[in-house]
């Protein structure tokens, strides 16, 4: 498995056969599903997000070596989303189960919003640092115009109030074409 993951890491994947597409479609199902528990359970995600960043030591002595992460970009993209899946797990409780205290009042402030989208920010920065490194000029040029065009916080983000409290940003259907198809390693 390992060797597998490390030929696609490589540039060689596996041929496309019937085995890939049904694996692929029973993971998207299953990645659905996770989505949704996630979605409907404020703690729950917020808990286990946190905890996931206790598994940095298999990125450095585990099988993640063998899979390629074992530069700054993996670590940082992976830090990157992890840490702030945290804090806006935070921010989602904070609004839906409206606690009182200085630290759940700061994550209800509308001018907390920032946070996730300077988390956006670096995100894109990185890879658009990571595609001037390979030379791949296009997509670090697509990287910048993202950056640059990210729809403001608070006035294009939200947490909606309710049960589960979710984080929206409000972008153009042509933003969300170039950050899903500009290639984001």
């Amino acid at each position: 498995m390992i060797g597998a993951a490390s030929e696609a890491v490589t540039g060689n994947p596996a041929p496309f056969t019937w085995v890939t597409a049904l694996s692929m479609l029973i993971f998207c199902g299953i990645l659905w599903l996770i989505v949704e528990y996630m979605r409907t359970h404020t703690r729950a995600s917020m808990w286990l997000w946190g905890l996931s960043l206790l598994t940095f030591p298999l990125w450095i002595w585990g099988p993640g070596r063998d899979i390629g992460l074992i530069n700054w970009f993996s670590w940082a993209k992976i830090l990157s989303v992890l840490i702030p899946l945290t804090v806006v797990g935070a921010m989602r409780i904070a609004v839906a189960e409206q606690r009182q205290g200085r630290v759940w009042e700061l994550l209800r402030n509308p001018r907390f919003l920032w946070f996730p989208y300077a988390i956006l920010f670096l995100n894109i920065a990185e890879a658009t640092l990571r595609d001037f490194q390979l030379d791949n000029l296009w997509n670090a040029a697509v990287g910048v115009g993202l950056c640059l065009t990210i729809p403001y916080s608070p006035r294009f983000w939200a947490v909606l109030p309710g049960r589960n409290a979710e984080l929206v940003a409000y972008t153009t259907m042509a933003w969300n074409f170039l950050y899903t198809t500009s290639s984001r390693r």
